[in-house]
């Protein structure tokens, strides 16, 4: 079987959602997760590994790989040094057939189910988005973020000089460069449920499916989709729930199955029917409630300096908008590979 880790970088405080995350992940124990932390609450436990280290450490590790100055002042721009962790931790990454990373705001089902050797064998990276990319582990594709100028000037010298974050691990960076270069990439985006933040209800953010909830049983992850007339259900690798608040207080670690639902954990045997679990409501004070902590959120930042004023912020967003527009029409025109 080929080895797999995934490097997760992780400082300050210990996500409420973490428990939740490390079960689903310990009924995978044959794919590692690494995690550079300190965290206290991240403990080395099966199949999850702890490097204990400061930010300020870990930054030095990634600085030590380059000639010129990089810029990492906050946990959230270690994202675009990604597709670099290939190169800059590969002390320990000996031994493994492929590296990767993944966020924790999700729920894992069955990876190898779904990452079989037959995958591996065949591709040199497996899917391209932040929150779950394996790439295989050698010399020539360690060292795919400095092959490619990604979209315009969006290089990987430019990325890693500037202070704001670029999604050089997505669109502007990795999935325009193996593009291009032709790097043979499962794509297969079936596999796995991609939340929008948005939508109270539970829905994908490229495949569109609504009306959808989730049931973890031991180790496996079903989507669970309500038409009108049946209720399918489809084996996923992974659910991701990005910057989405969930109630987890009913959660323990002796469950072996529970559903997920906008925007809670609810234990399977409080379940008495499926048709029931659809039932979402208060959608439009949703949507009110996101609006005022994307407000919230600008005007923390605005405090801290990180914006010069609101209709400069505007400016960068809506330059930044258009990039990553022309970035997926760039996209689409190289195709899958």
């Amino acid at each position: 079987m080929k080895s797999i880790v995934l490097i997760i970088p992780y400082f300050g405080k210990l996500p409420y959602y973490f428990n939740v995350w490390q079960k689903t992940a310990l009924c995978n124990p044959s794919v590692d997760f690494m995690f550079f932390t300190d965290v206290e609450g991240i403990k080395e436990k099966g199949n999850i590994k702890v490097v204990n280290i400061t930010f300020d450490e870990f930054a030095k590790k990634i600085q030590s790989k380059f000639d010129f100055d990089i810029s990492v002042e906050t946990a959230y721009k270690l994202c675009d040094y990604r597709m670099a962790f290939g190169l800059a931790l590969q002390e320990y990454l000996k031994g493994y057939d492929f590296w990767g990373y993944c966020d924790i705001d999700l729920v894992f089902g069955d990876i190898r189910a779904f990452i079989t050797d037959e995958v591996l064998n065949e591709n040199d990276k497996i899917l391209e988005h932040g929150h779950f990319t394996l790439y295989r582990n050698n010399s020539e594709i360690n060292s795919l973020f400095m092959k490619g100028a990604g979209f315009k000037d969006y290089d990987y010298k430019k990325v890693f000089t500037l202070k704001d974050n670029y999604y050089f691990d997505e669109i502007l960076g990795g999935r325009l460069i193996c593009r291009k270069l032709g790097v043979k990439t499962y794509l297969n985006e079936n596999i796995f449920f991609d939340a929008l933040e948005r939508f109270k209800p539970f829905t994908h953010i490229t495949k569109g499916f609504k009306n959808t909830v989730f049931l973890w049983k031991e180790g496996k992850l079903f989507a669970l989709e309500q038409t009108e007339t049946e209720i399918t259900k489809k084996e996923i690798m992974y659910a991701h729930f990005q910057k989405r608040k969930m109630d987890y207080s009913a959660f323990n670690e002796q469950l072996s199955e529970f559903y997920l639902v906008p925007n809670k954990l609810v234990c399977a045997d409080k379940v008495k029917g499926l048709k029931g679990i659809f039932s979402c409501r208060g959608k439009r004070l949703y949507i009110l409630k996101k609006k005022i902590e994307h407000v919230k959120t600008y005007i923390k930042r605005y405090k801290k300096g990180n914006y010069k004023s609101f209709s400069a912020y505007r400016k960068e967003r809506s330059a930044f908008a258009l990039d990553m527009k022309n970035a997926k029409k760039e996209i689409e025109k190289w195709g899958e590979n």
